[in-house]
Order: C-alpha cells, then sequence, then structure tokens
C-alpha cells in the first residue's frame, strides 16, 4: 500500500494538532468559568471543578471518538451524535448561566465562545478527515501499480544469476528441494539456497547434510573421496 500524498499528511497532522490545542485551551477557560458558577450553587464550594471536568471530559471523548471513526471512513451513528450535542448544551449551559442571569449579554456572548468552538469542531473534524481519506484513496487509485499478468510456472532446471533477488515461489516440496539440491551443486551459500527455494536456512542445512553423508557413504563403498564435507555451508569438493 502506497503512502499517502505529503500535502494530505501535512493537513491530517495539522488538523489533529490545532485540535487538541483549541481543546486543551477552551476546556481550561470552560472549567474555569463553570466551575465558579456549579460550586457558587452547590453546597460544596470544591463540587464545581468536579462538575465542570467531567463535562469537558465527556466532550473530548466525543469529539476524539468521532474523528478517530472519521479518519477510518465511518460514523457512530445517532447516539455519539446525541452525546456530543448534550455534553455540548451542558458546556454551553455551565459557561453562560451566570451572565444570563445577571442580564449580561456582552457576557452571554464572550463565554459561548469556547463551546461554540467546541462544538463546530465536533462536526468539522470528522468531515474533514473523511474527506482526506476519501481524497487519499482516491490518490491511492490512480498511482497503484497494474497487478502482473499471470504465468505459468515451469520446473526450474538451472540456477538463476541471482537466486536471492526475485526468487519465484516452488510449486511442490519436490521442486523445493530440488532447488536446494541445484544450490548445493552450484555453491550457492545456505541462507541465498533458502531464500531461491523458499525454506529456512536450517532445513537447508538438514539437506545438505543428508546430501553429504549419502555423498561420504557412496564414496567409501566405491573407494573414491567424497564429493563435499558439508561443512562449508554448499558447494561442491575441489
Amino acid at each position: 500500500m502506497s503512502l499517502p500524498h505529503p500535502q494530505l499528511l501535512r493537513t491530517a497532522r495539522t488538523l489533529t494538532t490545532g485540535t487538541w490545542v483549541l481543546i486543551g485551551a477552551v476546556t481550561t477557560f470552560s472549567a474555569m468559568t463553570g466551575a465558579q458558577f456549579i460550586g457558587a450553587h452547590s453546597r460544596w464550594q470544591w463540587s464545581g471543578w468536579v462538575l465542570a471536568a467531567s463535562i469537558d471530559t465527556a466532550f473530548v471523548m466525543a469529539l476524539q471518538a468521532d474523528a478517530t471513526l472519521a479518519r477510518h471512513g465511518t460514523s457512530g451513528g445517532h447516539w455519539p451524535t446525541a452525546f456530543r450535542w448534550l455534553t455540548g448544551a451542558c458546556s454551553v449551559f455551565v459557561n453562560t448561566a451566570d451572565a444570563a442571569l445577571t442580564r449580561d449579554p456582552v457576557g452571554v456572548l464572550v463565554h459561548l465562545i469556547a463551546p461554540a468552538l467546541l462544538l463546530v469542531l465536533g462536526e468539522a473534524g470528522p468531515a474533514w478527515h473523511r474527506q482526506l481519506l476519501t481524497l487519499e484513496q482516491s490518490a491511492h487509485l490512480h498511482t497503484a501499480p497494474p497487478p502482473p499478468s499471470a504465468q505459468v510456472r515451469t520446473r526450474l532446471r538451472t540456477a538463476p544469476e541471482h537466486p536471492g533477488a526475485h526468487p519465484a515461489p516452488p510449486a511442490d516440496p519436490d521442486e523445493a528441494r530440488a532447488r536446494i539440491l541445484q544450490g548445493h551443486r552450484d555453491g550457492l551459500t545456505q541462507r541465498e539456497t533458502a531464500r531461491w527455494a523458499h525454506r529456512s536456512p536450517s532445513f537447508v542445512r538438514k539437506v545438505w547434510a543428508a546430501l553429504d553423508e549419502e555423498s561420504g557413504t557412496a564414496a567409501r563403498a566405491g573407494g573414491q573421496p567424497p564429493v563435499g564435507d558439508g561443512s562449508t555451508g554448499g558447494g561442491s569438493a575441489e
């Protein structure tokens, strides 16, 4: 799979970084404002920070979940959207209620900025990520190489010039063994032969050891020196 286009990748990183910076700034301001209002209308002054932090945490959870789903081209459905708007409405209330009760329209607008930014970000962020994913998939379809044409496999008789470069998988175990024996005769290393035959180096070593043992037995029976001692990992003896 090809890598995303550099411009799309930069844009996605900018969106992610900007989203977290905005979330950090807005939730800090919202917690400071909402905590004072909640604490003033609660029996315990410190409870304002608990409830304000809970509202902002739920809001951030909804934003992050929707953004992650959008990056994978899907959405959570109606309930996640309802949860996001519920947490946004709670944030709007605790931020603007104090100014609304004192009939301060300017204060209402000022304290509405923070939750409004997060609410709109909750809708715009997933839409941006889905569009970036669509563009990335479209670019991949236009740049992907065509599939290779089917080729008829033939039984290998000789070793290629560079056996470890692009070896074709053996059709059956007999062909793999034939490649291992051919690599032994052509003086290849165990690693090169293993890549060529698509077998592990330990398996190649075992086959070569058996071959050397058979050669040594035949040589002793015929009074001739063995073909190879099997200690060098491949190749015939001089």
